[in-house]
């Protein structure tokens, strides 16, 4: 198996009783067989250009006669780093077809023959180099236009087909009023963003909807240009069916990891997922699918991405939870396809397993979804019931100047003092959740907030029921303190 910006194979094939004018009409009836485009004919060799097909993978095949047979080299004929295996087979149908032609005519069918193709041949003086490049029109399948690069084609669409749906889901948001440069928190969370509170209240469509939101303009191009980059090379290499489904599946663990990693995190981004393919890359280049000098060369180079790329992500804004949970995924799915490419089983049970590998994937990742506590979603809930509980609390301070003592007590007692205790109740119960520290901090000051409260209306019951105004200092004193804790609340 070759690696490299060529990849080829060569193999030799004894003809120790034919001449070179034989072997050429061989060669040549070998051509018509498997409808080559034939470039160059004599009796040095042939060299030629497989037909099949525009969207197909297609070599460049050059047949050197020597002395007892020939060597056949079968090259990529588009800009490839890994051909898995396509060279070498090749090579082997060439040599069958040699085989199937070699049956059917005799020497002196082939001297026949020869003398019939002798003045449309190559002149001798044209020098016969394997190494040559071939120079005739090239099947659409080589990249030399940069536009090309985005057309969807068979063996590379999923590439091109990501690029376009997230540009267009980009347009969609500018044109619907989202900032270009610097979206707000709102638009993107309103977009499918991956925002902790929403998502953990089962709306578990948003991890994977976020790998296709982007924070402005240059947070995209740099992620299209990542993709591109790595597209181009891995697509080819796995296939468009495999390259589809790691990148949705390392899509999907990045958006886990951010959820599971940060408190409240409003992320979103191609870049897990692109992390992912060059974790599926990595784990390639670790395998003995490659050969050492190649895999070396561009094992140092893929590192070096990846590296350079997470500390970055160590400053600023930069979500280097969804990075490393992306880079993970794909190095896990990468050393299955290693398994794969090395077994011999049929397509369709290559098809299937990688269908149970994805659907064992996405329920592990929804049993971790389940496993992360939903503690900002309970603070939220409590802080809505804290608001009731302090309405009703309060409901004191509302009573008429003409209410009676009963009513006096009752707004006191029974809803004042037992709505405060409800709330501290409720407070306490969230130093057991996994919170951040600042809301942490906010419950703390919020227990104490009720405490004061409660204790006020303990004062005030207290001078209703000994009609004395000794209390009064102690009910402004703790009322203040309450003020104070409101402003520390506020600035929070």
């Amino acid at each position: 198996m070759a690696f490299g910006s060529n990849p080829h194979f060569d193999i030799s094939i004894s003809f120790p009783n034919y001449t070179r004018t034989q072997l050429l009409s061989l060669c040549i009836k070998v051509s018509q067989q498997l409808q080559w485009q034939v470039s160059y004919a004599n009796t040095n060799g042939v060299k030629a250009l497989t037909n099949n097909g525009m969207y197909e993978w297609n070599a460049q095949v050059s047949i050197a006669f020597t002395d007892d047979g020939m060597q056949i080299n079968s090259k990529s004929a588009s800009n490839e780093f890994w051909d898995l295996g396509k060279n070498k087979k090749n090579c082997h149908l060439i040599e069958q077809t040699f085989a199937a032609e070699q049956a059917k005519y005799s020497l002196a069918e082939l001297d026949h023959y020869y003398g019939i193709i002798s003045d449309q041949l190559t002149p001798l003086t044209t020098a016969f180099d394997t190494t040559t490049t071939y120079t005739a029109e090239k099947p659409t399948t080589d990249d030399s236009s940069f536009f090309s690069v985005f057309i969807p084609r068979k063996g590379y669409w999923v590439t091109p087909i990501l690029i376009h749906i997230n540009l267009l889901v980009f347009i969609l948001m500018g044109i619907s009023g989202v900032g270009i440069f610097e979206p707000d928190s709102e638009s993107l969370i309103k977009w499918g963003a991956n925002y902790t509170l929403l998502t953990l209240q089962n709306q578990v469509w948003r991890l994977f909807t976020c790998v296709f939101i982007h924070i402005g303009i240059f947070h995209i191009a740099m992620n299209m240009y990542a993709l591109l980059n790595i597209g181009v090379m891995l697509e080819r290499l796995i296939g468009s069916t495999r390259f589809l489904v790691a990148y949705l599946l390392c899509g999907i663990g990045a958006s886990m990891a951010s959820l599971w990693w940060h408190d409240v995190t409003v992320s979103a981004g191609a870049s897990g997922a692109i992390f992912g393919m060059y974790g599926v890359f990595l784990a390639l280049l670790t395998s003995n699918l490659i050969e050492k000098q190649t895999r070396t060369t561009l094992l140092s180079s893929i590192l070096l991405f990846v590296v350079f790329n997470l500390t970055v992500g160590t400053a600023g804004n930069i979500d280097n939870a969804a990075h490393i949970g992306g880079l993970l995924s794909g190095l896990l799915l990468g050393y299955y396809f290693v398994i794969d490419f090395k077994s011999h089983g049929t397509t369709a049970l290559k098809y299937s397993i990688l269908f149970v590998v994805a659907v064992l994937f996405l329920t592990g990742n929804y049993f971790w979804y389940k496993s992360i506590p939903n503690d900002l979603a309970s603070y939220q809930t409590t802080m809505n019931e804290l608001i009731q509980l302090e309405t009703k609390a309060n409901s004191y301070y509302r009573l008429p100047d003409n209410a009676n003592n009963e009513q006096r007590r009752i707004a006191l007692q029974d809803s004042g003092i037992v709505s405060w205790e409800k709330a501290i109740a409720s407070l306490n119960k969230m130093e057991a959740m996994k919170l951040p520290p600042k809301l942490k901090q906010r419950s703390s000051r919020l227990i104490t907030y009720c405490k004061y409260r409660k204790q006020t209306l303990y004062f005030i019951q207290e001078s209703l029921q000994s009609n004395s105004i000794a209390l009064n200092d102690s009910i402004a004193r703790y009322n203040k303190k309450c003020e104070a804790l409101i402003q520390e609340l506020n600035h929070d």
